[in-house]
């Protein structure tokens, strides 16, 4: 055990390739810098995994493919028209914000159709929201609402694919940020059902109001918050089991049946020590600041993704996060292994860094999907990331410093409809008048815990030069390789 557990330490060079994409608009910094543009990164020795080549970012004719409104993209891939060929899907968070004038129409899925052939996957520029089908509807699709699902804060449609009622058909699954719902749109031989809620054991207790217990309990809210969800079968039962991030890594067995699943308590999954798996270690300084109870996991906002990267047998784990701050990995990899006390986890590692510890990707909020995409039999890997644009093309710098630091994370000014400007300049204006009658300065303002207007336009805009901010989610596709013996 310890023998293959240090050989996943042993770093080495990542095998860099460079594809160049004809009909990149973007902006590049005064290094001419643009979006392919990558630091050297290094990957550890993984036996059995594949060696990823350089992050390519996925073009449709003369723009990148993208999630839009809040600027998130969960990446998937399925043949959605049914003709051989892979299609790309896109999960979004508040879809529709960027056209709808300062309004949230949904949280959709994009679908961008294959153009080229499965082996090699070409995109145009247009997409069309993935439709449930309906019976009463002509054709194979509805033409009214697209499929969504209840997402108020900060994470996306997430699709995942499994086969829960064994009927031969995938089915796409989803979780929720807050109440801790999942969603069940099942699929079928014309397409996908208007989904429905898994039933989950203790979702009576799901409480109704934030509190301080552990994360183990039913009742408190971390239990449900962040309810980001993967699957696999864990005990070799024939039946789904259910990965479920947030503020723990934690495994929801399904104890239902073949055709009616169920899913129970959420329990924490364990490395090969006995100990909850974590993505970071907390500095003293957030230990200290900490209210309330540390997110187990190293992040209150883990995303999971079932996998056997390793093509081992046994399934892996690979974990992102919110990835806004410096210590954090873009994408941790957490090998499975069997042991006598059941399914475990070997410590887990960066599945690449930088040389210097720095940023390893753009953008924030990464999320990953396997597959092989060039059909060479060797697994590759999708990575979605909501990086910043400037006048709607892409910011290198902002994209490539953490957002704790310059101060735009979940900020989209461009799209604040002209009532809400409106509000902001009211609101500023407020604060004007209320420091001027007492006759002080923000300065002595600042020190009363006053708002001040300094303070409002920071909150809003962030800096004048955000003032035409958006995120958008962008998608890489890393090709891999198979290791030399």
């Amino acid at each position: 055990m310890k023998s293959r557990t240090n050989r996943l330490k042993i770093w080495a060079l990542a095998v860099i390739i460079i594809l160049p994409f004809a009909g990149l608009k973007a902006q590049f910094n005064k290094q001419g810098k643009g979006p392919d543009d990558f630091p050297e990164l290094i990957q550890p020795d993984i036996p059995g995994a594949p060696r990823l080549g350089k992050p390519m970012l996925i073009m449709g004719e003369s723009k990148p493919v993208m999630g839009e409104g809040n600027g998130w993209a969960a990446p998937a891939v399925f043949d959605w028209n049914g003709d051989g060929r892979k299609d790309l899907l896109i999960g979004e968070f508040a879809s529709g914000w960027e056209m709808a004038n300062g309004n949230v129409l949904g949280n959709f899925i994009r679908v961008y159709m294959n153009k080229g052939t499965d082996d090699f996957p070409k995109f145009s520029d247009e997409f069309k929201y993935a439709m449930p089908y309906v019976e009463s509807a002509q054709g194979t699709e509805s033409n009214g609402t697209p499929i969504s699902v209840y997402l108020w804060c900060c994470m996306s449609f997430r699709p995942q694919f499994a086969d829960l009622n064994n009927d031969g058909y995938q089915d796409i699954i989803t979780g929720h940020y807050y109440p801790g719902d999942v969603t069940w749109f099942k699929g079928g031989e014309h397409g996908f059902s208007i989904g429905e809620k898994i039933e989950q054991e203790h979702r009576d207790k799901h409480p109704l109001y934030g509190n301080n217990l552990p994360i183990t309990d039913p009742q408190s809210n971390s239990y449900w918050n962040y309810s980001s969800v993967s699957l696999g079968d864990f005990d070799g039962n024939g039946l789904q089991d259910m990965v479920v991030g947030g503020a723990g890594i934690r495994i929801s067995k399904n104890i239902g049946t073949r055709t009616e699943p169920k899913f129970g308590c959420r329990e924490l999954l364990q490395d090969v020590e006995g100990n909850p798996l974590k993505i970071c270690a907390y500095t003293k300084e957030e230990v200290e600041d900490y209210k309330g109870n540390l997110p187990v996991a190293g992040s209150g906002n883990t995303v999971p993704l079932v996998t056997d990267w390793d093509q081992d047998g046994v399934l892996d784990l690979m974990v992102t996060d919110c990835y806004l701050s410096k210590g954090k990995a873009a994408v941790t990899f957490f090998r499975g292994v069997r042991t006598q006390e059941g399914h475990r986890f070997e410590s887990g590692v960066p599945l690449f860094r930088t040389k210097d510890g720095s940023k390893a990707f753009p953008g924030s909020w990464l999320q990953t999907y396997v597959t092989d995409w060039n059909n060479d039999g060797v697994n590759d890997l999708l990575i979605g990331t909501s990086v910043a644009t400037i006048d709607g093309e892409f910011n290198y710098d902002l994209s490539w410093n953490w957002e704790f630091e310059t101060g735009i994370t979940k900020k989209n000014p461009v799209y604040y409809s002209e009532n809400f400007k409106k509000t902001i300049n009211e609101q500023m204006e407020r604060a004007d008048k209320n420091i001027s009658k007492l006759g002080i300065d923000n300065e002595e303002a600042r020190k009363r815990n006053m708002v001040t207007r300094e303070m409002l336009f920071k909150n809003y805009y962030g800096k004048e030069e955000y003032r035409t901010l958006a995120h958008k989610g962008y998608v890489y596709v890393m090709l891999g390789e198979k290791q030399k013996k």
